[in-house]
C-alpha cells in the first residue's frame, strides 16, 4: 500500500505507451512494450514542480475561502445583532402601547433593559471580532 502513494504515470518517448512506475527509487527504467531506457530523475523533477504548483493553487483557494468565511461571520453577527435590537424595540413598542397592563409593562421593561445591554455589548464583541482578526493577519 505504501508504494501506491508514490506511483506515477509517464508516457513512453518512444512509443507513447502509459507506463506505471513508482517515482522513488531507480534513476532510470524500460518500457515493458518497446524497451525504450526512460530517465527518472527528470520525471522526479517535473513532479515536484506540478506538486508545488498544486499546493499553491490550494493554498490560493483557501486563502480566498478564509476571506469568505470571514466576511460571511462578520455579516451573521451585524445580522443576528440587529435582530437582537429589533426582538427588544418590539417589546418597547408593544409594552409603551396601550393600557398598562403588567405583561405590558415587564415587556417595556424587557425591551429598556434589553436595549441598554445589548448595544454596548454587541459593539464591545464587534469590537473583540476586530481584533481578533487584525492578530490573525499579523
Amino acid at each position: 500500500m505504501m508504494g501506491c502513494q508514490n506511483m506515477r504515470q509517464m508516457k513512453c518517448p518512444n512509443c507513447g505507451a502509459v507506463i506505471d512506475t513508482e517515482v522513488t527509487g531507480r534513476d532510470y527504467i524500460y518500457c515493458e512494450y518497446c524497451g525504450t531506457k526512460m530517465d527518472l530523475t527528470s520525471f522526479r523533477a517535473h513532479i515536484t514542480i506540478e506538486d508545488k504548483a498544486k499546493i499553491k493553487e490550494i493554498e490560493a483557494r483557501e486563502a480566498i475561502r478564509n476571506k469568505e468565511l470571514e466576511k460571511a461571520s462578520k455579516n451573521h453577527f451585524l445580522r443576528n445583532w440587529m435582530l437582537v435590537l429589533l426582538a427588544f424595540a418590539i417589546c418597547i413598542v408593544i409594552g409603551y402601547s396601550g393600557d398598562y397592563s403588567s405583561l405590558r409593562l415587564a415587556l417595556l421593561l424587557i425591551g429598556i433593559l434589553g436595549l441598554f445591554i445589548s448595544i454596548p455589548g454587541g459593539f464591545i464583541l464587534y469590537l473583540i471580532e476586530l481584533f481578533k482578526n487584525r492578530r490573525r493577519k499579523m
